[in-house]
């Protein structure tokens, strides 16, 4: 039988929920988030990743519920719903800002010359506007006038087949890269939460991360790199070499219909001051570089094992970092 969507939002609240009391008591002491004591013997608690806002299970009761399902990346290109996050952080980042990567994701092979890459364009022709698309490798435009009433179909066709010159204003949707850049690092973050849990949301470089989703102003870089990667790289792998940009990178894949496929990957900073500085050099040069990865071996099963727990913070084998504060 298959489950209901408050069944779905339950699984996934018990998982998290477990993974951030088995991280508390790993860290001993009084438990505290953003200077808030937590009673996790008295109720379980949710911390949406995106703001670190603390919910309890009632949050994901009834029609509207406060915690909904995320899918990461965005359904429409192929994501799955595997964590949770607010109705506020929702409504922050909406729609617009998902489409806006995925308009870029697809406008791309245009803008880079592929051959029979297209882009959706608006023509204007007397007067009325036609969705169509521009394929400058093959010098065609194409009007898809199926959507208009027959009179304006016969008045366009008489137009556009009527001898001697014809004009028409083209419009093609600009996409804003920053926005873009925004969406694929929220997916990128969401990925990482997934993975690792909050060992990864409560660090100081998560934090930096957030701050560059959220603010358009922030200082901190957004490190979205060429699509052209290796297909034996998708989802998380670990860069090795060279050493002075040693990081996380998180490939994406964007499936569209017809089968059609487009990557794009994010680099992800690891748990120290020094991979920080790793991300702002990768920011610098993006794809001018060359560079080793193997995927992360332990993609499963991290979040739920308390001798897993920190393994962000073992990232690369380097010695296990405990954060001192969160």
């Amino acid at each position: 039988m298959q489950k209901s969507n408050y069944e779905k939002r339950e699984d996934i609240f018990n998982l998290y929920a477990n993974n951030l009391r088995i991280y508390l008591e790993k860290l001993g002491g009084v438990v505290r988030i953003d200077g808030v004591n937590i009673d996790l013997t008295k109720s379980p608690i949710y911390v949406c990743p995106l703001c670190r806002r603390m919910y309890a299970k009632s949050n994901i009761e009834g029609k509207d519920p406060v915690l909904t399902r995320e899918h990461n990346p965005p359904k429409a290109i192929g994501g799955d719903a595997r964590v949770l996050t607010c109705k506020t952080c929702n409504k922050f980042f909406g729609h617009s800002t998902d489409q806006t990567l995925i308009n870029d994701v697809i406008d791309e092979p245009f803008y880079d010359k592929e051959p029979n890459a297209s882009i959706d364009a608006t023509f204007n022709i007397q007067g009325h506007n036609v969705p169509g698309k521009i394929i400058p490798s093959q010098n065609l435009l194409l009007l898809e006038l199926d959507g208009l009433k027959k009179s304006k179909q016969a008045q366009i066709k008489k137009y556009i087949t009527k001898p001697g010159p014809g004009h028409a204003d083209i419009t093609v949707r600009k996409n804003d890269f920053r926005e873009a850049n925004r969406s694929a690092l929220k997916i990128a973050y969401l990925e990482m939460f997934a993975v690792f849990g909050y060992a990864f949301v409560f660090h100081e470089n998560a934090a930096r991360l957030r701050d560059a989703m959220k603010n358009p102003n922030s200082p901190y870089p957004i490190c979205r790199v060429n699509d052209k990667v290796d297909e034996n790289l998708l989802g998380m792998s670990i860069i090795k070499e060279p050493t002075n940009l040693v990081n996380y990178k998180i490939v994406v894949p964007f499936k569209f219909y017809g089968g059609r496929q487009r990557n794009t990957a994010i680099i992800i900073p690891g748990p120290s001051e020094k991979h920080w500085q790793n991300y702002v050099e990768w920011s610098k040069q993006r794809d001018q570089i060359s560079f080793t990865a193997t995927v992360y071996p332990k993609y499963q099963g991290v979040i739920t094992n308390p001798e897993c727990v920190f393994d962000y913070y073992g990232f690369m084998g380097e010695p296990v970092e405990r954060p001192v504060n969160y």
